[in-house]
């Protein structure tokens, strides 16, 4: 999946050097609470080691895909999104940056990348989840006809202690 995907506004690309883009994006608990994986704050050193794409570092992860996600027009990064692997399931994870809330972003980019996924993998399947109290998110997997396929609760010490995640599931439609 090394190929650009291109939507009416956005450029899904792989990764490359916008290390102080991303901290600036990055380093904000309001975005980052709402994700699994992702350290706060978030340094110069994470910034570098997300944009190494290390093979063995991404195959150890399980991450099948990442891409950047910016604003065509203005070349200015947005956000990112992934396809990994995780308990055997495909699974994607999306962030934007706060800056860029509220405009549809997470919606076209997520839109363009699961159709690219569908299109050239051998996934029937994917796999999403979130914490419930994230809103935006669960009106974008809604959007993009994601099912709820349950709720469990979780340890997170890193991002305030038990939280409750909805999982989502989208099946390739034929």
């Amino acid at each position: 999946m090394a190929a650009d995907i291109r939507t009416a506004r956005l450029t899904l690309r792989p990764p490359r050097g916008e290390g102080p883009a991303l901290v600036a994006l990055l380093n904000d608990w309001e975005l980052i609470k709402n994700t699994a994986a992702l350290p706060f704050p978030f340094t110069v050193a994470d910034a570098d080691e997300w944009l190494a794409q290390d093979p063995d570092q991404m195959a150890c992860d399980r991450v099948l895909s990442r891409k950047a996600i910016e604003v065509t027009e203005s070349a200015t990064l947005i956000g990112a999104i992934d396809l990994f692997e995780r308990n055997g399931e495909a699974c994607i994870a999306y962030w934007i940056g706060r800056p860029f809330w509220g405009n549809g972003y997470a919606t076209e980019a997520a839109r363009a990348f699961i159709a690219h996924v569908f299109a050239t993998k051998a996934i029937d399947n994917l796999r999403a989840g979130l914490f419930v109290e994230n809103a935006a998110s669960v009106r974008v997997l809604e959007k993009l006809g994601f099912q709820v396929r349950g709720e469990f609760d979780i340890d997170a010490p890193e991002r305030g202690g038990n939280r409750r995640v909805r999982r989502y599931d989208l099946a390739r439609h034929a």
